[in-house]
C-alpha cells in the first residue's frame, strides 16, 4: 500500500493524484482514514470528458457527490466524523486525464490529516497456488464422515477498479477475482476455485457477492446473499465455487463444483507484491472447506 505525504507547497493539501478513466478503467478508488471529525473537500480538475466525484462509507453508503454533466470540475466538501471512508472518480463517458486533489481544512479546527491509501498501487495478477481441505460432516455430532481431503491447484488472483455497471459501482475498495485456470475449472480438477468480489448478471445488473474491507495490510469481507436471495440454502452467487467430491458415478469418481454458502468468511494479507488468504465456510448442509493462498504478483 502507497501512503502519500502532505505537498509542501499547500499546509491544506494532503494528496495529489493524477489518473486515466477510460473503457480499460471506468473508477479510480482512494481510501481515506480519519482520526478525527473535521472539514474535508476534494476536487477533480484537467476534465477532457464527463466523470464524477463520490465519497461513500466503508459500507457503500453515498455521504457526498459531485455529478456536473460535461467537462466540468468536480468538487465535494464535509465535515466528516471519524472513521474510514472511500473517495471514487467515476467515468461517466469518453476518455480522460484526471488530477485529483484532498484537502483537510484546519482552520475549522479538527481534522487530522488522514492517510491517503492508492489503491492502484495493489492493481494487477498474482500467481501462486490454493490448498483447499473438504470434507462431510454429520450435522448432529459435527464429525467428519467422509475424508477431510486436500488438493492443490494452482491460482490466478486479480486486483482492480471495482466493477462499474450503469450507474452502479461495486462497494468493494477494489474487484477482487480468485480462479484456477480454465483447463482445472473445466475438468473439474479437484480442488478448483472460481471467486469473485462482484460480477454483472444477465440484466447487466451489478451483483454484488462479497462485502470486502482493507485496512494496513488486512483484507477481510464475508460472502453475501446474491441478489437478496434468501431461498435455502442460503447460497450467494453461484460464481462463487469449489470443486469437490468426489461423488461415484457407477464405478467412477465423480467430482462436482459446490457453491459457497452466504457466510462463507475470507482474511488475510495484501500487498503490493503478495496475496495470502484464507477462505472457510460451507457448502450444502454438510460439505465444508478451508482454501488457503499464497500468490506473488507477477
Amino acid at each position: 500500500m502507497l501512503v502519500q505525504s502532505v505537498n509542501a507547497r499547500s499546509k491544506n493539501l494532503l494528496g495529489q493524484f493524477k489518473g486515466t478513466l477510460g473503457q480499460s478503467n471506468r473508477s479510480g478508488s482512494y481510501s481515506l482514514n480519519v482520526s478525527r471529525r473535521g472539514r474535508f473537500s476534494a476536487s477533480l480538475t484537467g476534465l477532457r470528458a464527463d466523470a464524477a466525484l463520490q465519497l461513500t462509507t466503508q459500507t457503500g453508503r453515498v455521504v457526498a457527490r459531485s455529478d456536473r454533466s460535461g467537462k466540468r470540475s468536480e468538487s465535494i466538501q464535509k465535515t466528516l466524523k471519524p472513521g474510514v471512508y472511500l473517495l471514487r472518480v467515476l467515468q461517466r463517458q469518453g476518455k480522460t486525464n484526471y488530477t485529483l486533489s484532498i484537502r483537510g481544512q484546519p482552520n475549522t479546527g479538527q481534522v487530522n490529516p488522514p492517510a491517503i491509501n492508492l489503491f492502484q498501487n495493489l492493481w494487477g495478477e498474482y500467481r501462486g497456488v490454493s490448498v483447499t481441505t473438504t470434507g462431510l460432516v454429520d450435522r448432529v455430532t459435527g464429525q467428519f464422515t467422509d475424508g477431510p481431503r486436500s488438493f492443490q491447484t494452482n491460482i490466478t488472483a486479480r486486483v482492480k477498479a471495482p466493477l462499474t455497471v450503469g450507474n452502479q459501482v461495486e462497494t468493494n475498495p477494489f474487484n477482487l477475482s480468485i480462479s484456477s485456470s480454465g483447463l482445472d475449472l473445466g475438468r473439474g480438477t479437484p480442488g478448483a476455485i472460481a471467486v469473485y468480489s462482484a460480477l454483472t448478471n444477465s440484466q447487466n445488473l451489478l451483483g454484488q457477492s462479497w462485502q470486502l474491507q482493507y485496512s494496513g495490510n488486512q483484507i477481510q469481507g464475508t460472502l453475501a446473499n446474491a441478489n437478496n436471495d434468501l431461498t435455502p440454502p442460503f447460497n450467494a452467487s453461484a460464481p462463487n465455487y469449489l470443486f469437490a467430491g468426489p461423488v461415484m458415478l457407477g464405478s467412477a469418481p465423480l467430482f462436482l463444483a459446490s457453491d459457497m454458502n452466504a457466510g462463507t468468511t475470507l482474511q488475510g494479507t495484501l500487498t503490493s507484491k503478495e496475496l495470502r488468504l484464507r477462505l472457510q465456510g460451507r457448502s450444502g448442509n454438510v460439505r465444508v472447506f478451508v482454501i488457503d493462498i499464497v500468490a506473488q504478483r507477477s
